[in-house]
């Protein structure tokens, strides 16, 4: 196992879409987003999927799946990490 402790910062723009349907006389819906971007990283992106339930005009539920990964290196500090899983919401819209 590899151990460490490093610092450092970066700046990366980015572009993304997201979206949202609601399948009709249903409270089931889907929606997804994604991201990518790039600038002082060598590239990163964010992507995820979701299938929700809204409870309320304002409590909703989502169950989904969400990747993540950046490159990013400067000298000997390196942060090369993919991180992908399922994740659980709950959202509150005020």
């Amino acid at each position: 196992m590899l151990t460490g402790n490093a610092s450092d910062s970066w700046f990366d723009a980015l572009i993304g879409v997201q979206g949202q349907h609601q399948f009709k006389d249903s409270n089931l819906f889907v929606n997804a987003s994604g991201q990518i971007g790039g600038i002082s990283s060598d590239g990163f992106y964010d992507v995820q999927a979701n299938l929700g339930y809204q409870f309320t005009p304002a409590i909703s539920g989502t169950v989904g799946y969400r990747q993540f990964d950046v490159d990013y290196s400067n000298g000997d500090f390196v942060y090369d990490i993919k991180q992908q899983g399922w994740q659980l919401g709950l959202n509150w819209d005020f």
